[in-house]
């Protein structure tokens, strides 16, 4: 609703719906990406946001999965190629330890080595969270980062993740990049 009274024309696109099946955990099938992407890109034509999120889906090898928020984010930043890729959480950024603990300090920066390698930090993960958690987040910037795409991961409901919707790198966040892209490139 938040979308829709800012006047962005959003609609939910249901990943069960659209993608349809994977095949093993994080691994959509052809036919089932080409599916996907074809609804994405007809809700963009029609002046449309689509907003998707992880949900369960049939699998090919296990009866049911989660397709998770950062497989799909993946898969669109490689097939749509945006300026900027931006993942919304609860907290500022990417912290070098838990943000719970004391002395938990912001990452400004991460890049992305050119093997695909990325140093991250120490994590904690949610006891509810099926899909990997800030780990699996930060695989899937490394991976979108490594594919040309920058990355920022900016708490939500900030003016900071405004900017970042916008298309510009906010003052607070965490930037994910490839390694040797300038700073002036983000």
């Amino acid at each position: 609703d938040a979308l829709l009274d800012a006047g962005v024309a959003a609609v939910g696109a249901s990943p069960f719906a659209d993608f349809g099946a994977t095949r093993g955990r994080g691994v959509v099938p052809a036919a089932a990406r080409r599916r996907g992407l074809a609804r994405v890109r007809e809700l963009l034509r029609r002046g449309m946001v689509p907003v998707l999120h992880g949900d369960a889906v049939l699998d090919e090898l296990q009866g049911a999965s989660i397709l998770s928020g950062d497989v799909l984010v993946d898969l669109l930043s490689d097939a749509l190629r945006p300026k900027l890729c931006v993942f919304l959480t609860d907290v500022a950024g990417v912290f070098d330890r838990p943000p719970s603990e004391p002395g938990a300090a912001l990452i400004p920066r991460l890049v992305v080595g050119r093997d695909g390698t990325m140093r991250l930090p120490e994590t904690s993960e949610s006891a509810h969270d099926v899909t990997g958690g800030i780990r699996a987040k930060l695989e899937a910037a490394a991976a979108i980062a490594r594919g040309g795409t920058p990355v920022v991961v900016v708490q939500v409901g900030t003016p900071h993740a405004l900017a970042a919707l916008r298309g510009e790198v906010p003052e607070v966040c965490t930037l994910v990049v490839a390694e040797g892209r300038r700073r002036g490139d983000f």
